[in-house]
């Protein structure tokens, strides 16, 4: 049905597939005149597998993909819909993790987390139904404003801290392997398929450990390709050591 419809080839029709399949969803849900009691949740959960060319998808203006804790492996989309009570067209740049859905889900529904138990998330219902002062525009938040519920956030590979966004910066204490410049050419030349059967497989004692932590400030320069200097951001990265800590 979906096959040969889109123009990106395979992973094209692949995402009308789930379009049509999301479509058919909330359709159900207004038929049932429940469009206005149900909170839908639409989220990626990694980047794009670049490493199977075209198949994969594309990481855009941000640097690698799935398996890796750039922002082309780790920043992804989330729409919330619920008719009447979040704002119709909002755009927020706030940072959330897919690690809060759960307590902020059982909070809306009324429960209570079991304060026996330590959870990853928080829950960030302010910020998912809050009015948003953006509506039906494409204006971006102060970064300033945005860091009330999650001033950081950590990135681990097994046990080892790959990297931390804090606020608006990013820090990178090990690097991952992307794909270089070549890539697409040596092992895409299959009409934008791959020449081999490639599956990413990569162990945690692979990334490389950087002699001094790589600071980039993602607000800025989302797709990571200016380094600060940490001599100047010496105190902010104290405070993300305590924050480890």
């Amino acid at each position: 049905r979906f096959a040969n419809k889109s123009k990106r080839g395979p992973y094209g029709d692949q995402v009308l597939e789930m379009s049509y399949a999301v479509e058919e969803v909330l359709k159900t849900v207004k038929e049932l005149d429940l469009d206005e009691h149900t909170l839908s949740l639409f989220i990626g959960d990694h980047g794009p597998h670049i490493d199977i060319c075209n198949e994969g998808g594309s990481s855009g203006i941000f640097k690698g993909g799935k398996g890796t804790f750039y922002e082309g492996g780790i920043r992804v989309p989330a729409i919330a819909r619920w008719p009447g009570t979040i704002p119709r067209g909002g755009v927020s740049s706030k940072l959330i993790s897919s690690l809060d859905i759960f307590p902020t889900l059982l909070d809306i529904a009324g429960g209570t987390l079991n304060k026996s138990v330590i959870y990853d998330g928080t829950n960030v219902k302010d910020s998912l139904l809050g009015s948003n002062d953006n509506e039906g525009t494409n204006d971006i938040p102060e970064p300033e404003e945005d860091y009330k519920h999650h001033d950081i956030l950590f990135f681990y590979c097994d046990d080892t801290l790959f990297a931390v966004r804090y606020k608006q910066f990013k820090v990178h204490f090990y690097t991952n392997v992307i794909p270089g410049p070549n890539h697409a050419a040596e092992n895409c030349s299959n009409e934008g398929l791959p020449n081999d059967n490639i599956f990413l497989v990569e162990t945690c004692s692979e990334g490389k450990k950087r002699d001094h932590p790589l600071i980039y400030n993602v607000e800025r320069d989302p797709g990571e390709v200016y380094p600060l200097d940490p001599n100047k951001y010496e105190a902010m990265l104290a405070q993300v050591q305590e924050e480890i800590k």
